[in-house]
């Protein structure tokens, strides 16, 4: 049996693929975090955090955003769109490595433990 040549390049190479793929998996989950928080704060009234705020939202009452409703929308739709991405990555990473060498070899384990 003989072994593969593995050189410095490609072990440099796979590492900034890996952080890449982390860096974007954690950019669109903290977008899908700071969507869901930020709708949901625009919609709370002030004296929650002890603020005061003279003007009203387009819904009728005080509350920490002027734009309530529309900002609200906005940002869920962001959180949406995070979600979104999330999965297409999700499934194109699938895609990309069923035939993987450690796909091959991992689906050979779980099947030998079935």
């Amino acid at each position: 049996m003989e072994r593969k040549k593995i050189s410095a390049k490609s072990i440099l190479k796979k590492s900034t693929k890996s952080f890449l793929v982390l860096l974007y998996i954690t950019t669109i989950i903290a977008m899908m975090a700071g969507g869901i928080s930020a709708g949901t704060m625009t919609l709370l009234p002030p004296e929650d955090f002890g603020w005061t705020v003279s003007n009203t939202n387009y819904l009728g009452y005080k509350s920490i955003c002027a734009f309530a409703p529309f900002s609200t929308l906005m940002l869920f739709l962001m959180a949406l769109l995070g979600f979104v991405l999330l999965v297409k990555f999700v499934k194109y990473l699938r895609r990309k490595l069923k035939n993987s060498e450690i796909y091959v070899k991992l689906k050979s384990l779980t099947n030998k433990i079935r």
